[in-house]
């Protein structure tokens, strides 16, 4: 294993960052059996050639000339230019013995008018690259939607506000379901939820810019990923195929301040108000009672599900999968109207942890431990995915390329989280089955563009050909990679789903929470961490 270095010095420097808290795993995690490793990217941030072959104009395109883009988005018109280079990138898979590839599928290359007539090239084109994604010994992990709309479903009813989104959502899923489910057997509906809804329909900071509708738009998603569920298992079914499927929730991990019963009682609570929205309806069948009861404002905001809805959401996932970046503390509160509170300091004004290549993004190991532990407490019997784990350097876009390639902070970033997850798996019997690193290529990151470079393989943004260079990240991964099991046949569909428990029972001994109104530092950087917090 590579030393911990730069980063581990100063995470351990942190009175507040004891080594109790950074337990060392009994085992590593590349010598822990049936473990899927591999990457993850999305298809707006990487294939650029926006106009290329009939692809239809996302919520974004018209974002980006607007009075509504206050952010300063600029267009990913060729980003890392994938859609053209994808044989090219994707033979890094085989190189760096990655065994699963999770990509996204733009809407739009595939519907240009959001429904109607398909578009032969866009299908065309990801059944060449799932092939490819085959080709070099990884396994296709297909993701239906990354916040990429087409403009078409916003301009004819609203987008994500109407209804009707959930049928095109379902007939479109239906589709790529058709095509490609021969070959794909691991998918994910919506990349994070959360975001979609918060950020585009709730403050409006990314496209579409809709202010106020974020609980609509909640429930509408909620509602295209359980039809979508259903109408791709109906078809495989009469096909004799199988294939799990989920959607990649993100997480700032709530870690209580003490180890009190009201503070693990708190930070058990803003999970659920948080990462329960999403997931429980799609496990449970419903929202979460303590979100349906909830009288702060979030209660009278929620739809309500027919009894027809239920029973298609309750069961819709097979496993559960998080993005992991960051944490935060909460401590019991008893002025909120929910009951905590939660602060980026600890009690003695230490922050919780360093800041990385981004202002949003705080290491904190732990953290992906203790999601780790609530998820596997709270879903009892569902397998559980980190469908994303990565960071930017500090400052990467300005150094010399011979510094780039030396990334042994993002090493020691990957070594520390890595070790945290094998103490999830070896130590809390939690049933970790995939594990994928954001990301292979650096790409376009939203509102900054290009500046944060959250890749192992370098793209140069300043060249004409978008030169690729291997970091020492890269090859760091490719030894953990080495042991990775594949294809997934490790893995079981879940044949049913657990029940509801009540709130004691849910709460227990868990330790854990986590906020998507944090998560808007990820997407946009700026805002009080506190404040978007109580957004929800």
């Amino acid at each position: 294993m590579a030393a911990w270095s730069s980063l581990a010095a100063v995470l351990l420097a942190s009175p507040l960052f004891s080594t109790a808290a950074l337990l060392k795993p009994q085992t590593t995690i590349s010598d822990i059996n049936n473990l899927l490793f591999g990457f993850a990217a999305s298809g707006y941030q990487t294939e650029g050639a926006i106009n290329a072959d009939g692809r239809g104009d996302s919520v974004w395109e018209p974002f980006f000339n607007s009075s509504l883009n206050k952010a300063g988005f600029i267009s990913p018109t060729v980003a890392d230019d994938h859609y053209h280079r994808y044989k090219e990138d994707l033979a890094y898979l085989k190189k760096l013995n990655a065994k699963a590839y999770r990509f996204s599928i733009q809407w739009t290359r595939i519907f240009p008018q959001c429904n109607g007539t398909v578009n032969d090239k866009g299908l065309a084109f990801y059944d060449s690259m799932i092939d490819e994604i085959r080709k070099n010994g990884a396994e296709p992990i297909a993701t239906l939607y990354h916040w990429d709309m087409p403009q078409a479903c916003q301009s004819s009813y609203g987008g994500w506000l109407s209804r009707q989104s959930v049928d095109d959502f379902t007939a479109y899923a239906l589709t790529v379901y058709k095509q490609y489910g021969n070959r794909v057997k691991y998918w994910m509906t919506h990349n994070e939820p959360n975001s979609i809804c918060d950020f585009g329909y709730g403050q409006g900071n990314f496209a579409p810019g809709v202010t106020g509708s974020m609980f609509v738009c909640s429930h509408n998603v909620i509602l295209s990923a359980g039809y979508a569920a259903k109408a791709m298992r109906d078809y495989a079914r009469s096909q004799g195929w199988t294939f799990q499927i989920s959607l990649p929730m993100v997480s700032t991990v709530g870690v209580p301040v003490t180890d009190s019963d009201a503070d693990v009682k708190a930070a058990y609570t803003s999970n659920v108000y948080q990462a329960g929205l999403f997931i429980d309806p799609l496990v449970f069948g419903d929202y979460p009672d303590i979100l349906k009861n909830d009288t702060s404002g979030v209660g009278g905001s929620l739809g309500k599900f027919t009894d027809a809805d239920k029973a298609v959401l309750a069961g819709a996932i097979d496993y559960v999968a998080m993005n992991y970046y960051t944490a935060i503390y909460i401590k019991a509160d008893n002025a909120q109207a929910r009951g905590y509170s939660g602060s980026l300091n600890g009690p003695d004004g230490k922050p919780i942890g360093p800041t990385t290549g981004t202002s949003w993004h705080i290491a904190y190991p732990p953290g992906i431990r203790w999601m780790l532990k609530w998820i596997g407490s709270r879903y009892p019997g569902k397998d559980v995915w980190v469908s994303e784990i990565g960071v930017a350097v500090p400052n990467e876009a300005t150094l010399t390329l011979p510094e780039i390639v030396n990334d042994t902070y993002r090493i020691d970033y990957l070594q520390t989280h890595l070790d945290q997850i094998a103490v999830a798996i070896s130590n809390d019997s939690v049933p970790v089955k995939v594990v994928l690193a954001w990301s292979l290529l650096d790409n376009w990151e939203w509102q900054y563009a290009y500046v944060p470079k959250f890749g192992v393989i370098n793209v140069d943004f300043n060249t004409t050909d978008l030169t690729r260079t291997v970091k020492d990240s890269a090859k760091f991964l490719g030894q953990y990679f080495k042991n990775s099991i594949s294809p997934l046949n490790s893995l079981t569909t879940s044949s049913t789903s657990p029940s509801p428990k009540s709130g004691a029972d849910r709460i227990g001994s868990v330790v854990f929470g986590n906020f998507v109104g944090a998560v808007m530092l990820r997407a946009l950087g700026f805002g009080s961490i506190i404040a978007a917090m109580l957004l929800l």
